[in-house]
């Protein structure tokens, strides 16, 4: 009884949890120094899904056009990320906050239920490649076939589960399963160069075709961690500390992880993760440890988007919506949707870059810096420039991505830029007609001092 009290008690509270706290700006009491940040974002970057995709690249493109497309593409997610960066610790406000300022109420719902169906999707993508991956591994070590849909299934529900009741140990968890991923893959790398030496990957032919696609899903794999970097970086002591952080958390341990993730399938000369896991040796002790940092990182993506989901929708209830996301994850992971990593990463790319492109062009371009006010906001609730511009960009982005344009590199680029200059375009001709939104370029709310020079 007192267990099934517990439980209630815990679902009233979580009936009330919503976005109140990233409503208000963060207090300096609040702010971390640059280094945990960096190692937040790093832990971001070693993930199940990045072992699929570096298998994936490896085995299409060879080492060295791997390698070119991973740093073309960590460059560019460095870039991306640095003015989203900047923006969150100039106004100390979350991604939801600041997409309201300049989407407006009804914007902001729209665009906010597009980030749920983001890292929805990336929640029931890395259920299924842990099904996967579980199942496999089952099935090598018993001699018997083990149905991936059934096993994606049971981690998924395993998952909802941690994320409604037991979410206070879920950073714990991700504290301890991600430095042994780490550990792992450095394991993992030497081996399989005591396999085929360096040099040797490297003189076999590169396919250089395939880079451009290459570079759209090492983007795509981070570009809604980069439109919602505000959410961490309003944590950020400083400017320079979170620029720092960008640049060495999104850029330079995304590149770390990507290439130690492309070495063992191309060195081994296989593409399952699962198999290169089970020559290697030790695959119990291996898949433990990707369990270990899944488990809570995909906890995360389920409670993000339930978090984001009930600023949209507060009448619902937050444990109601992780219920329903959850559901519906589990079953888009149990159709095998993790078959389509890449596909999926394309279209991230394109339609996650606009959003970003147009608070940065406002906050930076336009240097609208204040809180909307509550009289203003009721007067225009919906910023129609901006979501004509993210739709603009994200049709441009998405025609780049199946019919490539001569003159860029990444869908993301192409959508974030066309997005940008659209925007900016709608606005000048907005202020040219006396509807200047000039009411919004007050200084930032809650500046640091060195984020406000």
């Amino acid at each position: 009884m007192r267990s099934a009290e517990g439980l209630r008690r815990r679902w009233t509270e979580l009936q009330s949890t919503g976005s109140a706290d990233s409503n208000v700006p963060t207090r300096p009491g609040e702010w971390m120094p640059a280094a945990r940040i960096i190692l937040l974002l790093i832990s971001i970057d070693f993930s199940l899904s990045g072992l699929y995709m570096g298998a994936e690249m490896g085995h299409g493109l060879g080492l060295a056009g791997a390698l070119a497309a991973t740093v073309i593409g960590s460059v560019i997610v460095a870039v991306l990320s640095i003015p989203t960066a900047i923006i969150g610790t100039a106004t100390r406000l979350s991604t939801y906050m600041t997409v309201l300022r300049v989407f407006g109420r009804g914007g902001a719902s729209l665009i906010n239920l597009c980030f749920a169906a983001f890292l929805l999707g990336w929640y029931a993508v890395t259920a299924d490649l842990l099904g996967s991956l579980l199942a496999a591994t089952a099935g090598a070590l018993t001699g018997s076939e083990w149905p991936r849909w059934a096993v994606s299934g049971v981690c998924s529900v395993g998952v909802v589960a941690t994320t409604v009741f037991g979410l206070g140990g879920i950073s714990r968890v991700a504290n301890i399963g991600v430095p042994l991923l780490f550990a792992l893959m450095v394991y993992l790398v030497t081996r399989s160069l005591n396999v085929t030496p360096l040099h040797s990957l490297m003189a076999q032919p590169a396919s250089l075709a395939g880079v451009r696609s290459g570079i759209s899903a090492v983007v795509g794999s981070m570009i809604v961690g980069v439109a919602t970097l505000p959410d961490v970086m309003r944590y950020s002591r400083s400017r320079s500390g979170s620029i720092t952080a960008a640049v060495v958390g999104n850029g330079a341990g995304l590149c770390l992880s990507m290439v130690m993730m492309l070495i063992p399938p191309i060195a081994l000369h296989l593409q399952d993760p699962t198999r290169y896991l089970m020559l290697l040796g030790k695959p119990l002790l291996a898949v433990a440890v990707l369990l270990l940092a899944t488990w809570p990182v995909n906890a995360l993506n389920l409670y993000s988007a339930g978090l984001v989901a009930a600023a949209v929708l507060p009448r619902v209830g937050y444990g109601r919506l992780v219920l329903v996301l959850g559901a519906g994850g589990t079953l888009a992971a149990m159709a095998g949707v993790g078959a389509h990593l890449m596909a999926f990463l394309d279209i991230l790319g394109f339609m996650a870059a606009p959003i970003a492109s147009v608070y940065v062009t406002d906050f930076f371009v336009l240097r609208r810096r204040a809180a909307v006010p509550s009289a203003e906001q009721a007067a225009d609730p919906t910023n129609l420039d901006a979501l004509i511009a993210t739709a603009a960009g994200c049709a441009l982005g998405a025609l780049s991505n199946y019919h490539p344009l001569p003159f860029t590199v990444s869908p993301a680029v192409d959508s974030f830029i066309a997005a940008a200059l659209l925007y900016l375009g709608l606005e000048r001709l907005r202020a040219g007609l006396g509807l200047d939104r000039a009411w919004r370029r007050a200084a930032p709310p809650v500046p640091s001092t060195e984020a406000a020079s």
